[in-house]
């Protein structure tokens, strides 16, 4: 809701004036939206795809949501027809317009068939996840884990680089080794600096996506009754299906970012309870049980399937 556009000059002359927009006061979430957010975001995602790019003029099931592995632009679909018969596939539209990529070509029936058995994989990890999570705090326990490890790198750079002085008054190196090293450690420390603010800022937003979003956890269980994917659940459940050159499939799905996180606090509240219940103390017995047990336990899902004789000779 926007507030406070226009203003009277005083309150003894009623006339209003128009404010400047910088002025203007937004209030986000005064009323219950049409569509969900969520629905909104992907909605003007995919206005900004390219829809139609068939010769027919026509969305199918994977219009805007096919693009090439190596050079990132749309595959276009393309029909053969054979003998009354028709075989559709997708190719590279760069390779279609310029040849200045490879084919990366996929037929249509391989892409469907893979696309069923990632989707199993998906809904699977999902149920997996979602009950690991369930009764855990998620606006409390999310945390990135990676977060921990980038500033204990930070601090072990910091201490080599506190070393330094030391090693040239002792001449273990030189004047212009000291320069050297000292100009390095400055630059780690600051990228990992900036990685690590990154990280948190990337958390906190992560965080909000999540307590702002949360139906997206239960909403995904519709589609468990789909013998198949069809159109509304491809691009509700999927950002982007990338095609390799030797037809591998990676599929990019929405809210990575949040199932990471989801994952990592998953398996770190699982891992407390075990260890609580086993009486591990030890921290170093704590770090040999912590590495095992998530090499054992992770709840990683396939995305990437590699088709076989799909190759099509046309085009």
């Amino acid at each position: 809701m926007l507030q406070g556009k226009s203003a009277t000059i005083n309150y003894k002359n009623k006339k209003q004036i128009e404010k400047d927009k910088r002025d203007w006061v937004k209030v986000e979430d005064t009323h219950e939206g049409i569509i969900s957010k969520e629905v909104f975001y992907i909605a003007n995602r995919m206005l900004k795809r390219d829809f139609y790019n068939t010769k027919e003029k026509k969305t199918d099931l994977f219009s805007g949501m096919l693009f090439c592995k190596d050079c990132n632009s749309a595959l276009v679909r393309r029909v053969v027809k054979y003998k009354e018969k028709e075989q559709v596939f997708y190719i590279c539209s760069k390779y279609n317009k310029e040849k200045s990529c490879t084919r990366h070509s996929i037929k249509n029936e391989d892409l469907e068939e893979i696309m069923a058995g990632i989707f199993d994989h998906y809904l699977i990890f999902h149920e997996n996840l979602y009950r690991k999570i369930k009764e855990i705090d998620v606006s409390k326990n999310i945390t990135d884990t990676h977060i921990g490890i980038l500033e204990r790198e930070k601090e072990m750079t910091q201490n080599l680089l506190s070393s330094l002085y030391a090693d040239l008054e002792e001449d273990i190196i030189s004047k212009e080794e000291y320069q050297m090293f000292r100009a390095n450690y400055l630059e780690q420390i600051a990228k990992l600096n900036e990685n690590i603010e990154c990280r948190k800022k990337k958390q906190e937003t992560v965080k909000e996506r999540i307590k702002n979003n949360e139906s997206w956890l239960i909403d995904i269980k519709k589609y468990k009754a789909l013998t198949k994917p069809d159109r509304l659940s491809i691009v509700m459940l999927i950002d982007k299906i990338l095609v390799g050159e030797n037809k591998e499939i990676e599929v990019i799905f929405n809210h990575q970012e949040e199932v990471a996180l989801l994952e990592a606090m998953a398996s770190n509240s699982e891992e407390k309870n075990i260890t609580d219940k086993t009486g591990i103390n030890d921290k170093k017995d704590k770090e040999q049980f912590s590495q095992g047990y998530k090499q054992q336990t992770s709840l990683q899902f396939v995305t990437t399937q590699k088709a076989v004789g799909s190759e099509v000779c046309h085009g």
